[in-house]
């Protein structure tokens, strides 16, 4: 009976975690501070009927345009594009994390906040606005001077910008130190899902880095950190606004918006309980079809192609379980071994216990450079590899929601097993991240709250 009350004792349940590894000395990390920060400058109320029409997943996966955008986004456009990527919208009442947002978080903590920057406008001045996903407004925030919003205005002048930041204290209080690697995880989804919206709205952009800014920082006070700018750019790649290619699976063809709605981490004990199921070569090479198309359109791709994503595929009806890797420029999976199916194999790829990662058909990692980009940008080269990992993660979350699967990213995995099993060490990728693909056993108590 001693046994047992151990065993459900909540300390086990830590213990049982990656936390164990990461963690700090309890002395050693912040109070825990409030979800949500508080208002502190005039509310603009954000329009409540939004975009709906927003295309076809595969579309804005592409870098295609949706439709065409003449200046800008105009209001209701950006509290689209605001609410699909930080908006609250789920609530899950038998989930120990129960408000979810369209771009995950380490246990639905969101270190993430959006500032939309934006010149005068008939119903904006010129400025920089906080988005709060509670009240779905915009707070206007006290600036030093003009120089700051220059700064944050790199693109046409007439067209918003989003500035984000992090609260890495959200996640720290419980992950300490390592809460800096999450919190830049997560960031590289928040970037992802704008990127798509606006997309999907007509509005192609750039990524500027702004890691830990001096006057941003400044701006913006101690425990809030600057990441990136994300500002309005040419449209690019060869879609533009001519009419829409087929998707390349029938299912990527699934509409955006209801997309959005479906995404999840997978629901059930531990975060996840998966069904057993298999997945045909087309549909894992679907899953990964978009993942990294976003670096063949973007200006910058030197930086983003320094990632890689394999695939360790359990369970196929067609393909034989192994290591694959996905060819973005060839669009389609290599071969490279083959591997056995057995728990130590999904233990290695998933630390965590308590989930049953074998019967996930695919887990897809995320591999960089990780030495190349340090040589390339010292210690911002790792913050652009965690970023860019999190874009990777993101958009396969989606292509998985349209078809009807979970996506959890995680990153408790043994990295050095990691990095033997897909024989990185031959190269000079290491992981850095994984997303294990699969079908929820149980699907919860959603109550909806998107507008």
């Amino acid at each position: 009976m001693k046994a047992m009350r151990e065993r459900t004792d909540l300390r086990f349940n830590f213990k049982m975690s990656y936390l164990k590894a990461h963690r700090t000395a309890a002395e050693g990390v912040p109070p825990k501070p409030p979800r949500f920060k508080p208002r502190v400058g005039q509310e603009h109320h954000l329009p409540i009927e939004l975009e709906h029409d927003l295309g076809p997943l595969h579309l804005a996966l592409s870098g295609g345009l949706v439709r065409p955008l003449e200046n800008g986004l105009g209001l209701r456009a950006a509290a689209t594009a605001a609410h699909y990527t930080l908006g609250l919208m789920r609530y899950e009442p038998t989930d120990p994390y129960p408000l979810h947002r369209a771009a995950p978080s380490p246990r639905c903590l969101y270190a993430s906040e959006l500032y939309y920057v934006t010149w005068d406008s008939a119903v904006l001045r010129r400025g920089i606005y906080r988005y709060s996903p509670v009240r779905h407004t915009l707070e206007e925030m006290p600036l030093p001077g003009e120089g700051l919003l220059e700064r944050c205005l790199t693109g046409a002048p007439q067209a918003a910008h989003w500035l984000l930041t992090s609260v890495m204290d959200r996640i720290g209080y419980l992950y300490g130190n390592f809460s800096i690697r999450l919190s830049v995880l997560e960031a590289g989804h928040v970037i992802s899902q704008l990127r798509t919206v606006c997309r999907a709205l007509g509005l192609a952009t750039t990524v500027h880095p702004r890691v830990g800014d001096p006057e941003l920082s400044q701006w913006l006070g101690e425990g809030e950190t600057p990441l990136a700018l994300i500002a309005p750019s040419p449209p690019t790649g060869s879609h533009g606004l001519q009419a829409a290619p087929p998707p390349p699976r029938p299912w990527l063809g699934a509409d955006l918006r209801r997309t959005l709605l479906r995404r999840n981490s997978a629901h059930g004990p531990n975060g996840v309980y998966p069904a057993a199921i298999t997945l045909s070569g087309e549909e894992i090479s679907g899953l990964a079809w978009y993942a990294l198309e976003e670096a063949l359109e973007d200006p910058h791709s030197e930086e983003i192609l320094r990632m890689g994503l394999y695939l360790v595929v359990f369970h196929s009806s067609d393909l034989t379980p192994g290591v694959y890797r996905w060819r973005p420029r060839e669009r389609q999976l290599e071969h490279l071994f083959p591997v056995s199916p057995d728990e130590a194999l999904a233990r290695t790829l998933f630390t965590s216990e308590g989930f049953r990662a074998r019967q996930c058909p695919v887990i897809a990692v995320m591999t960089a450079d990780i030495q190349g980009a340090w040589r390339q940008w010292r210690e911002e080269g790792y913050f652009r590899a965690l970023e860019q990992a999190g874009r990777v993660a993101q958009r396969l979350g989606l292509a998985a929601a349209a078809l009807g699967l979970f996506a959890r990213p995680a990153v408790s995995l043994d990295e050095a097993a990691t990095d033997r099993l897909l024989r990185l060490h031959l190269v000079r990728e290491t992981a850095i991240y994984t997303t294990l693909i699969g079908k929820d056993r149980e699907r919860g108590w959603p109550v909806r709250m998107a507008l």
